[in-house]
């Protein structure tokens, strides 16, 4: 595929520090191992995807057979810096393993330009007419970014994290939902399910052999808009006998609809990799 010339640029100068304007990446520590990819759409037309890749440091000196568990970051060009960088805090205090992070980002924050979030991670509702492309990108995940991180990088395709914000918590829960196979643990921070929550609430026709696991966590002070419906769906599942996945619900005191990425990030990697 190609890529535009105005990209080789950026990115030359953001990675190599070629000139003494250059934005040299490679002294923030915390986000070393970099690597990049632009990942066309399935679909006619649309603009491309930007894929940000963070390596484990330890990677450098493991054995030609390790692989690692990869964490998928939704909205990813908002996400990826912070949580990237976090990662490194996460790996000095021991509480997590290394890992590969990557990033999924649009390139930019405004729809008209190219973000398509409020298609990619949502199913239908009869509110808007442009939602409703979640089961469109997960078969993009599927079929062109799974098979280049796990190509490309020693990614361990049975340890697969989504993590997801927001709309991107609502795609997490549509994944261990309805795609359980395609990743083992799921990640969905203040999840948004205000416009199609009667999705949410029927069971799959067949549970799983194998259960996903599912990290639901919002903030005390998230908006009643999101936390309301949320909190629907965690009772209506904690009160079910036998739920189609593995369900661990987390309530970060003092947080907003935003300011939980962190946390969210932080306990839900312990949780799932707690045993």
């Amino acid at each position: 595929m190609k890529t535009p010339w105005m990209l080789y640029c950026f990115l030359w100068l953001a990675l190599s520090g070629g000139t003494a304007n250059a934005i040299d990446v490679s002294k923030l520590q915390g986000l070393s191992e970099l690597r990049f990819h632009q990942l066309e759409s399935n679909v006619d037309g649309d603009p491309p995807y930007y894929i940000y890749v963070r390596l484990p440091e330890e990677m450098a000196e493991a054995d030609v057979d390790t692989r690692y568990p990869v964490v998928y970051l939704l909205d990813g060009g908002v996400t990826f810096a912070p949580l990237a960088g976090y990662y490194r805090y996460l790996r000095l205090a021991e509480e997590v393993s290394p890992l590969i992070i990557v990033g999924i980002s649009y390139g930019t924050s405004d729809w008209r330009e190219g973000n398509r979030r409020s298609v990619d991670y949502t199913l239908p509702t009869a509110e808007q007419a442009h939602w409703g492309g979640a089961e469109r990108f997960d078969r993009w995940l599927e079929s062109r970014l799974l098979p280049l991180i796990e190509t490309e990088y020693p990614a361990d395709p049975a340890r697969r994290i989504i993590f997801g914000q927001s709309l991107g918590g609502q795609f997490a829960i549509h994944e261990a939902m309805f795609k359980p196979d395609r990743f083992w643990g799921h990640i969905a921070s203040n999840a948004a399910l205000h416009r199609n929550l009667e999705l949410f609430l029927s069971a799959p026709e067949q549970r799983p052999a194998v259960l996903p696991r599912l990290f639901v966590v919002g903030g005390s002070d998230d908006n009643p808009r999101f936390a309301e419906p949320r909190g629907r769906w965690i009772a209506h599942w904690q009160s079910q006998p036998a739920p189609p996945f593995e369900l661990q619900v987390t309530t970060l005191p003092g947080d907003n609809h935003f300011s939980a990425l962190t946390g969210a990030f932080r306990h839900g990697l312990i949780w799932l990799f707690e045993e």
